[in-house]
């Protein structure tokens, strides 16, 4: 922590850790960013469960780091997004203080920045958002503070087809 190449040595104990999880729990899906994680099963007894729980503990206590875990929970925010594992949307999620700050319009950055922080705003919100109902409740904090900052909110939700999202892979693919 706090070291030149801290980031970078997190990313790579990252994987040293999902490979060690993934090989002794197979039927668990785990998630890591930074110092936060999220495991995900779709049927596993309650007995199984603690004691996965405890060998989850012990495999971390090997590698000299402190866990804690939090088991029979609906509902998981993990990085920016609130998951609901029953019904399985998800939505933006906010600490409760917390408010957004972007670039402000005036500022030294070129047009071209400028002009794609509202475009990038929304983007980002309609990725994590499962339906154009929970993206308009999260336009509301983001729109402000965009406003606060200078920038003209461009918000549009438009659900992709699959051919637009087959479409885009294929543009992605660039022949050498």
């Amino acid at each position: 922590m706090g070291s030149f190449d801290g980031c970078e040595v997190c990313e790579l104990e990252d994987l040293l850790i999902l490979s060690k999880m993934k090989a002794r729990f197979h039927e668990i899906n785990f998630g890591l960013y930074h110092d936060d994680g999220l495991g995900v099963h779709k049927k596993i007894p309650g007995p199984q469960i603690e004691r996965n729980s405890a060998d989850i503990i012990h495999t971390f206590k090997d590698m000299r780091l402190k866990i804690t875990i939090g088991t029979k929970m609906t509902i998981v925010d993990f990085g920016d997004v609130t998951f609901n594992l029953q019904d399985g949307s998800f939505k933006p999620y906010l600490k409760a203080n917390d408010n957004p700050l972007y670039i402000n319009a005036q500022s030294n950055h070129s047009r071209s920045v400028l002009n794609e922080v509202s475009l990038s705003i929304n983007k980002r919100l309609k990725s994590i958002s499962c339906n154009e109902t929970v993206n308009n409740e999260a336009k509301k904090d983001c729109g402000r503070a965009l406003c606060e900052s200078g920038h003209k909110p461009m918000f549009e939700y438009i659900p992709k087809t699959s051919t637009q999202e087959e479409e885009e892979r294929k543009k992605r693919r660039r022949k050498k």
